[in-house]
């Protein structure tokens, strides 16, 4: 027993020579591509950073538009009783750092590393969106990961840190600067662009008009630079009219995944209804969005903020159905969601 076990012992050392031979060559999966285009990964990036049904529905409008009396919807109210869920409001969070942030950052560091073509409005272009993203998240969240963010896989940084809001704030104005500094008057993504289209200048508008929101963002706590940074702003030129606006038209269908996040929501959840505080503010005060914002079809009145569907019926004999609703022509799919306009 024991003379055995000696030979298997001298003889294992030289049965694994040739084991690791071609082994990487073995290990790549020939029907995916080794890296991809910076066109095709913008499109995706674009895509999912304006918006999907996930954080459209559970975050905005189930949970913020009611915490701001927007809308109602008496089939989820969490947001409409003013409680914390973490659910429904992580839902931007979880779906920006799980994929655009991510997108982004490798989409830098892949033009970054391109030395064999100008890439000046491509990089403009990705930092302008980047800055988008991480504008919605701090605006929502605050303190949050910022630098370190979506480098996991480019710096191995699996833990980023949480950044103070006036850092991420002034590094966005920053790097909205430098976007259109370095944005020139021609750019590959063309088709692959869903917003503009490979319209730089368009592009460059977008970035200005999104410095002069971040500098109106900061008239309360450091008026001194917001107006410095609105007048650069309003200098490099800022959207001038409805032919500027970032929108992205969608498709209908196959999937959900091309369809108007928004429209989706309308169409799943009829009962979601204009609530009486938007709707009267607006009716009070004359203001002729009343009847874009609702449908001029509808009821003239809003739906009162708290109250279940047994309530309404009880204390003011009416139903769901008494309300005004959201116009339908924010469901088409040529429209997007608002979540990206300026």
């Amino acid at each position: 027993m024991k003379k055995i076990l000696i030979l298997l012992l001298l003889i294992s050392p030289f049965m694994g020579c040739d084991l690791d031979k071609d082994f990487e060559e073995m290990n790549i999966d020939p029907t995916k591509g080794a890296s991809l285009d910076v066109n095709t990964k913008m499109s995706g990036v674009l895509l999912r950073g304006a918006g999907t049904e996930y954080e459209m529905t559970v975050t905005k409008i189930i949970y913020f538009s009611q915490f701001n009396q927007y809308l109602v919807q008496n089939g989820f109210p969490q947001g409409m009783f003013y409680t914390f869920d973490g659910t429904y409001n992580a839902g931007i969070w979880d779906s920006y750092y799980s994929d655009p942030i991510k997108t982004i950052q490798d989409i830098i560091v892949q033009l970054e590393a391109d030395e064999s073509t100008i890439v000046g409005s491509e990089m403009a272009i990705a930092k302008i969106w980047r800055a988008y993203l991480f504008h919605e998240i701090a605006d929502v969240y605050g303190q949050s990961p910022y630098f370190d963010a979506g480098k996991g896989y480019t710096d191995a940084i699996l833990k980023p840190a949480y950044d103070p809001l006036e850092d991420i704030y002034f590094d966005m104005l920053e790097e909205l600067e430098e976007a259109g500094a370095m944005m020139t008057n021609s750019s590959t993504l063309g088709s692959a662009d869903f917003i503009y289209q490979g319209d730089t200048d368009k592009w460059k508008k977008f970035g200005n008009s999104m410095m002069l929101r971040l500098a109106m963002r900061m008239m309360e706590v450091d008026e001194v630079s917001a107006k410095a940074w609105a007048a650069k702003a309003i200098a490099g030129g800022t959207m001038a009219s409805n032919a500027d606006n970032a929108y992205m038209a969608r498709q209908d269908g196959p999937q959900d995944g091309n369809r108007n996040a928004a429209a989706l929501h309308f169409s799943k959840y009829p009962d979601t209804k204009v609530a009486a505080t938007f709707y009267d503010y607006l009716d009070d005060n004359n203001d002729p969005r009343l009847a874009i914002f609702t449908d001029p079809a509808s009821p003239a009145r809003g739906e009162f903020v708290g109250y279940s569907p047994t309530e309404l019926a009880a204390t003011f004999d009416m139903t769901i159905d008494s309300f005004a609703v959201v116009n339908p022509v924010f469901d088409e799919n040529e429209y997007s969601d608002s979540s990206f306009e300026l």
